[in-house]
């Protein structure tokens, strides 16, 4: 799991671009950088666009997966985000949906190496939601430097027709087929971190989401209820090469309440291929008991438990940490050890919770710390449910794995 950014949402065809008569000047860097367009080209939707270097490699098309830098400014001229402070690239697939619609649209012409300006109207932005960095109906501007473009992973049109006898039923009520003949294997260790790939549908036929409109496939760890039950159930002794088709009751799935994409009470259809799978890595299971915390001024607790040595990680840099997190009453909630690796958190920028923000300054390479973590430090009142209660203090251990 990677930090993450915040372009975020819907869809919208490339509209047919015409010259804008009427170039606007844009807004500056808060760093002083002159972001002044001279030759806007306006498309039909509204949005605005300036091509400062034109690329020399492959072309971006509707569904081309690609990497970009980039960095957004409000009209004032505030920076709100950018992947350059995060240390990576960018990676999403164009037009569908995984970005604001100003990105689907504006990305697309683009080559390989090229540079443009976006000026995104609040229509094809985050319209009038408050982001807090963003507020509600702003016009934003960004400038992006694609990095690479590659053609599209296409999602299956429809699940693979199996034939009904071809399933078998657990106790639960999950039907399973396999779908190839690598498909025998002994049950994987609760945590064994199986990587796929799959095109889910519903019952009507309609895909609903697929790891194809991704860079790679989906990593996640066996057992460890960090996906839907039937996903747990129906990969379970799964062998890399096997090939299944999953028909995933509701209770196994998404339930009663469905989820943005998934209706409720719906039957899931998924067609999932295993690409690799690695042996489990070992999650702390409750957190080191020991006292003598230094207290700041905020009331965040802070214990040394393994030094590290280099140059400390200060505001602005990039922490990669491992870490895993509890409710004060021993209760994980959360690891990276589940995932597969590392996180990226841009220290001191908001990007985490303010116990993050201050509890990793001052870290050096190697360094392992325990911070306790005060709601107001946390997620406030509010907690963060189902995983994290209103009120609750927060203890994590964090590894420094390297600063960016």
């Amino acid at each position: 799991m990677r930090a993450l950014p915040l372009l975020l949402l819907p869809v919208l065809l490339a509209a047919c671009p015409k010259t804008d008569s009427k170039p606007e000047a844009a807004a500056e860097k808060s760093d002083g950088l002159t972001l002044e367009a001279t030759a806007w080209v306006l498309t039909d939707s509204g949005l605005r666009y300036e091509d400062l270097v034109v690329g020399t490699g492959e072309i971006v098309t509707p569904e081309s997966r690609i990497e970009a830098h980039y960095t957004g400014w409000l009209g004032d001229g505030t920076k709100f985000d950018s992947s350059y402070d995060r240390g990576e690239p960018l990676a999403i697939t164009i037009g569908v949906g995984q970005v604001i619609k100003g990105w689907d649209e504006g990305i697309v012409g683009m080559r390989e190496g090229g540079k443009r300006k976006l000026l995104v109207p609040p229509d094809l932005g985050y319209g009038g939601n408050d982001l807090g960095s963003i507020p509600p109906n702003s016009t934003l501007l960004f400038e992006v430097e694609l990095v690479s473009t590659k053609p599209p992973r296409r999602p299956s049109a429809a699940p693979a027709e199996v034939p009904l006898e071809s399933f078998r039923q657990t106790e639960s009520g999950l039907l399973i087929a396999d779908l190839s003949d690598a498909c025998t294997g002994e049950a994987h260790a609760e945590g064994t971190r199986l990587t796929v790939d799959y095109d889910g549908f519903l019952e009507s036929g309609k895909l609903f989401d697929s790891s194809r409109l991704r860079d790679s496939g989906f990593t996640f760890p066996v057992g460890m209820e960090r996906v839907i039950k039937g996903w747990d159930e129906g990969l379970a002794d799964a062998p890399v090469g096997c090939k299944r088709q999953l028909r995933i009751p509701p209770h196994l799935g998404y339930g009663e309440e469905g989820s943005r994409v998934v209706p409720p009470n719906a039957t899931l259809v998924f067609d999932v291929e295993v690409l690799a799978s690695s042996p489990p890595r070992e999650v702390p299971e409750k957190p080191a008991e020991v006292d003598g915390h230094l207290q700041s001024g905020t009331g965040l607790k802070v214990k040394i438990l393994e030094p590290g040595e280099g140059s400390p990680v200060g505001i602005g840099g990039v922490a990669v940490v491992e870490y895993t997190g509890w409710l004060a009453d021993g209760t994980r909630f959360d690891s990276s050890y589940l995932r597969e690796g590392p996180i990226d958190v841009p220290v001191g920028k908001g990007r985490v919770i303010a116990g993050w923000d201050e509890g990793l300054l001052g870290m050096k390479p190697g360094e392992k710390r325990q911070l306790v973590i005060p709601p107001n430090l946390g997620y406030g009142e509010a907690g963060r449910p189902p995983t994290i209660p209103g009120g609750a203090t927060l203890i994590f251990e964090v590894t420094l794995v390297e600063v960016r």
